[in-house]
C-alpha cells in the first residue's frame, strides 16, 4: 500500500470579540492558547469591532459609545492575535456600508476607521466583502466564514448552506449535523464579549446560550479536524495544550 502524506497543519479561530465590548480576560485566555499551540493558520471570522453607533435603530444611548475606542480596542487586539484570515462580520461590514451614508459626520469616521483597518491588515488575507456566496475560506474540507443566519438551529442552517463549517456570528460554542446525505457538522466558536456589555441583546432570549470560546484542531489537503473549546462556568480557560 502506498504511502500517504497529508502534511497536516494546525489551526486555530475565533470571532466576535466586539471592540470596546470585548472581555479583558476572554482575550487573554485565546493569546495564551495561540502561544502554547502556535498554528500554522490563525483566523478571525469577523466582528473584531462593534459598530455600536452605526447600527440600524441605534439611539441616543448608542451614540454616546466612543467609535474611535470601540475601534482603537478591537484592532489592538487583531494586532495581538496576528491572524493571517481576517473576515468582516455584519458589525464590521457597517462601516463599509456608512462611507456612502447622506450624513457627513458618519462619512467622515468610517472613512477614517476604514483607513486604518486597511493600513492594519497589510499582507493578511483580508475578507473584506460580506457575501453570503463569497466571504468563505477553505481550509481540507472545512468552510470558514462569519455566518449570517440568526435562529436557535442556525449552527446546523449554515451545515446545511455551506456544508462542514466553522463560523462566528451566534455567540454560542456549539456543534449540530444538518440533515443532508453527506452529514456536513456545523462548529460554531462563540464570542469574546462581555456579556453585560450587550446592553441591545439584555431581552434577547438567545443571550441565555452565549458563551465564550474558539475552535482548533489539524487540516491537510483534504481534510479538516475540528474541536471546539469552552470557558466553563466559573470562568475559567482549561486549554487543551
Amino acid at each position: 500500500m502506498a504511502n500517504v502524506n497529508k502534511q497536516w497543519k494546525r489551526f486555530m479561530a475565533v470571532g466576535c470579540n466586539h471592540g470596546y465590548w470585548a472581555d479583558p480576560t476572554a482575550l487573554e485566555g485565546v493569546l495564551e492558547f495561540k502561544r502554547r499551540y502556535k498554528p500554522d493558520t490563525s483566523i478571525h471570522l469577523g466582528d473584531y469591532i462593534d459598530t455600536t453607533s452605526f447600527r440600524t435603530g441605534a439611539g441616543p444611548e448608542d451614540h454616546l459609545g466612543d467609535i474611535f475606542e470601540d475601534t482603537d480596542q478591537g484592532l489592538a487586539f487583531i494586532e495581538a492575535y496576528e491572524p493571517d484570515i481576517l473576515f468582516n462580520g455584519n458589525h464590521d461590514i457597517r462601516v463599509w456600508e456608512s462611507l456612502d451614508s447622506a450624513n457627513a459626520q458618519r462619512r467622515f469616521a468610517a472613512k477614517d476607521i476604514v483607513t486604518r483597518i486597511e493600513k492594519l491588515v497589510g499582507n493578511i488575507d483580508f475578507v473584506e466583502d460580506y457575501h453570503i456566496d463569497r466571504s468563505v475560506r477553505v481550509l481540507g474540507d472545512t468552510h470558514f466564514l462569519h455566518g449570517f443566519m440568526y435562529n436557535d438551529n442556525g449552527v446546523r442552517d449554515h451545515a446545511a448552506h455551506f456544508g462542514k463549517c466553522v463560523i462566528a456570528h451566534l455567540h454560542k460554542v456549539a456543534m449540530a449535523p444538518a440533515s443532508r446525505i453527506d452529514s456536513p457538522v456545523g462548529y460554531c466558536v462563540g464570542y469574546l464579549g462581555d456579556e453585560a456589555k450587550f446592553t441591545y441583546a439584555a431581552r434577547r432570549r438567545a443571550i441565555a446560550q452565549w458563551s465564550q470560546g474558539f475552535a482548533w484542531g489539524e487540516y491537510s489537503d483534504k481534510e479538516c479536524i475540528v474541536y471546539l473549546n469552552e470557558r466553563n462556568k466559573e470562568g475559567e480557560w482549561r486549554l487543551p495544550v
